[in-house]
């Protein structure tokens, strides 16, 4: 039961000791500085682990007090370069009194370390007394300076959970789960180092220091939170509250044509539009009265027209077919933009200049031949001088009539989007 005990615990420690060097390399291709603290601390990790397994192996008193002094030192070295990488990810790197607070724990970590090389030659801080057992044939006795390397490794631990409790409560809350993720990878190490420090029973797993696998896990949730969270979940968070928030109603089907996600704006920008969780593409194209999306001769185009319950909101809307690298089709997308400060409020048509800006940015929208009617009423000015501009601009309203039931009986091109030949034309524009 021992020796499985033995095998089980040295194949563990040289995984554990693999990870932490393969999390390294991945913080190191990061090229930042925060991921290079981060693959110090694994490399720092990956020496405790190594070394403590050295230590608890050894028969030999020189190898095993050897081994346990690097073991002692790295864990100093690890929770170093750990207060770089959280205050470099809180921000407080470059603060005054984060900078002294550096070069006071850099001082007594060379200190330390000083104290536990001489400890290999005389016991200065611990010795070592042996003791019948398959696994960890001596075990500590803890001297003054010892204590203050308890001390000092927990004072790094005490700043480092301060500075990213202060930073969970100085953050957006969208931000905060971040610093969470690191604070709980910490006290979990904290935990796990207490069961070695208070062991129960007799067995022979009460004789390790389980922290070793403390220090690899909570690098791992470390790694996560600062890199796997923050470019994907984080990411993913935000992504959706901008989504949400844009002004501009997006509608977003799969390559089936199925409706994957709608934002709040689209549905107050299609009122008259049933927005419902299994919705087809072909139904919703349907109630918006636009023209099929496999009859578009290109992956994008733009139209724009009346829409809405009463059908007279100006929108433009934008189609755009989403493919992956290789061509193939991967969503539909469309995005609704109220376009109603570009309106001429008399006419409820939009403005000449936009439509010259419009064309000009989207040629593309149009098919040829084209057509454009402009219509006149002679001897306005006139009117406005003798009868006012009130009438004038009645007159105007009239005219806007006649054009839109002119409109409904199929007599202009239309201004409300209905079938592939509209979709090509912007709605006509006042004058």
């Amino acid at each position: 039961m021992n020796g499985s005990v033995v095998t089980a615990f040295c194949i563990v420690s040289v995984l554990l000791a693999w990870i932490d060097l393969t999390i390294s390399r991945r913080a190191l291709a990061k090229t930042t500085e925060v991921g290079n603290y981060l693959a110090f601390s694994g490399i720092a990790a990956a020496l405790v682990t190594l070394s403590y397994l050295l230590s608890v192996l050894s028969t030999d008193y020189f190898r095993a007090s050897l081994s346990s002094s690097i073991y002692f030192m790295s864990i100093d070295w690890l929770l170093i370069f750990l207060v770089h990488f959280v205050m470099l990810i809180t921000r407080r790197h470059a603060d005054g009194l984060s900078t002294q607070i550096r070069k006071i724990l850099h001082v007594y970590a060379i200190f330390d370390s000083a104290m536990f090389f001489v400890n290999v030659y005389r016991e200065i801080a611990v010795s070592y007394i042996p003791q019948e057992s398959p696994i960890a044939h001596y075990a500590y006795e803890m001297k003054p300076l010892y204590i203050a390397h308890l001390l000092f490794t927990y004072v790094i631990v005490g700043i480092i959970c301060y500075l990213l409790t202060d930073k969970i409560f100085h953050t957006p809350i969208k931000y905060r789960n971040q610093f969470f993720y690191l604070l709980a990878a910490i006290l979990m190490v904290v935990a796990i180092n207490a069961i070695f420090l208070y062991p129960f029973g007799n067995s022979i797993l009460s004789r390790l220091d389980v922290s070793v696998c403390g220090y690899s896990v909570g690098l791992y949730l470390m790694y996560w939170a600062a890199f796997v969270y923050r470019e994907d979940e984080m990411l993913e968070s935000l992504s959706m509250t901008i989504f949400e928030s844009i002004d501009q109603g997006i509608v977003l089907f799969d390559y089936d044509g199925e409706l994957i996600m709608h934002n709040a704006m689209s549905e107050r920008l299609l009122p008259h539009v049933s927005f419902l969780q299994s919705m087809r593409i072909e139904e919703f194209l349907d109630q918006c009265e636009l023209p099929p999306v496999n009859d578009a001769k290109k992956d994008i185009y733009s139209v724009q027209g009346l829409m809405g319950t009463e059908g007279n909101a100006p929108l433009h809307i934008d189609y755009r077919r989403l493919r992956d690298k290789d061509g193939t089709v991967t969503g539909n997308l469309f995005v609704f933009s109220d376009v109603a400060n570009d309106v001429d409020m008399l006419t409820g048509f939009q403005h000449w200049e936009n439509f010259r800006k419009f064309s000009a940015e989207s040629p593309w929208t149009f098919d040829h031949p084209t057509s454009v009617a402009i219509f006149d009423i002679i001897g306005l000015g006139e009117i406005n001088q003798t009868f006012g501009r009130a009438v004038g601009d009645q007159r105007i309203r009239n005219l806007v009539k006649i054009m839109r039931e002119k409109h409904a009986r199929g007599h202009l091109l239309r201004t409300r989007i209905r079938g592939p030949p509209c979709r090509h034309l912007p709605p006509a524009r006042g004058g």
